[in-house]
């Protein structure tokens, strides 16, 4: 059975094809898809997320159809960490976090250790055995939601261990 897809391509996927570049999503953008893909209450807590982590002054980072809640070096180098991201199908994950705890010269065993923690809080989740600052699957918000202040005091605890190794690293 051969498919058709009749849908115009928008602007942004003819530019990115010419150019080959991603584009980010606007936070409009990823509210109205979010809003599509689970409900009222699910968009609500991730507005509650997002004023909660600026409120303790992390970065929240637009993506390609998703918002990543960052960490900036407080040293100035200019690394974001992540500390995890919530997709536009309403999916939390973590990643990415033990590379840029290397460029920061830190040991990454940090990021396993959030991972760890973390995955604790969900029903048969367990880190990814080839990427261990990840977990085996991600998580629904409906889930997060569940363990929010949990999982929020482990999203803390790992900026206080983050913090902490600079300062060490300065002594």
């Amino acid at each position: 059975k051969i498919s058709i897809d009749n849908e115009p391509e928008t602007d942004d996927e003819t530019q990115k094809k010419q150019t080959g570049k991603r584009f980010k999503i606007s936070a409009d953008a990823y509210f109205e898809q979010l809003a599509q893909s689970t409900d009222k209450n699910t968009v609500d807590f991730v507005e509650k997320i997002i004023k909660d982590c600026e409120d303790k002054g992390y970065y929240i980072h637009w993506g390609q159809g998703s918002l990543v809640v960052k960490l900036i070096d407080p040293q100035g180098s200019g690394v974001r960490i992540t500390l995890f991201v919530i997709d536009k199908r309403g999916t939390v994950f973590l990643g990415w976090s033990a590379g840029q705890l290397e460029r920061l010269g830190l040991n990454k065993e940090l990021s396993y250790q959030f991972a760890t923690n973390t995955a604790k809080l969900f029903t048969n989740m367990t880190t990814h055995p080839k990427w261990p600052h990840s977990w085996i699957r991600p998580a629904s918000l409906s889930d997060v939601i569940k363990v929010y202040p949990e999982f929020i005091n482990c999203v803390d605890s790992f900026v206080n261990e983050i913090s902490q190794a600079l300062e060490n690293q300065n002594v």
